[in-house]
């Protein structure tokens, strides 16, 4: 269901009852107060293997991509990714450090035994989770659907 690019982790599940695939940045980023970082996962869709699966494609399935809530604990924070089934480019992950002024940051550093606004990611860090949901826009009037195919990537959806 995933391929590797640039040498990245592929997705896996921790247990046997985790809801979704834990994925891993595949960079080091820097992330300072108030920041907000693109982070690449190093996987992507695979095509071939969603062909194959002729349910994935008949019932209208996606993938959410939420963040750790480890790093919602540590102030980072992302809202919620959609990946759609079609999206063939390298997944990533939108992180926001939420420390964003001087007296946050002061509180935030007491609280978090901390010396530092800059919140490091290392390649190789889980950094949240992908998991599988269905939806039934399939189901809409023709007026709300098109039938076109997915011409690019990050973002290529915005009209």
């Amino acid at each position: 269901m995933f391929k590797s690019i640039d040498g990245g982790k592929l997705p896996e599940r921790a247990t046997k009852y985790s809801a979704g695939f834990d994925v891993f940045a595949n960079e080091d980023v820097a992330i300072g107060a108030g920041e907000t970082k693109l982070i690449g996962l190093g996987v992507a869709l695979d095509a071939i293997a969603i062909s194959a699966d002729i349910n994935l494609i008949q019932t209208a399935n996606y993938f959410e991509l939420h963040p750790r809530s480890s790093l919602r604990l540590k102030g980072l924070g992302g809202g919620v990714g959609i990946i759609d089934i079609d999206y063939q480019d390298e997944i990533k992950m939108v992180v926001t450090n939420m420390v964003s002024n001087t007296h946050l940051l002061e509180v935030y550093q007491e609280w978090a035994h901390c010396n530092h606004s800059t919140y490091k990611i290392k390649k190789g860090d889980k950094i949240g989770q992908l998991i599988l949901k269905r939806h039934e826009g399939w189901l809409l009037p023709a007026e709300y659907t098109k039938d076109e195919e997915r011409t690019g990537g990050f973002g290529s959806t915005n009209g």
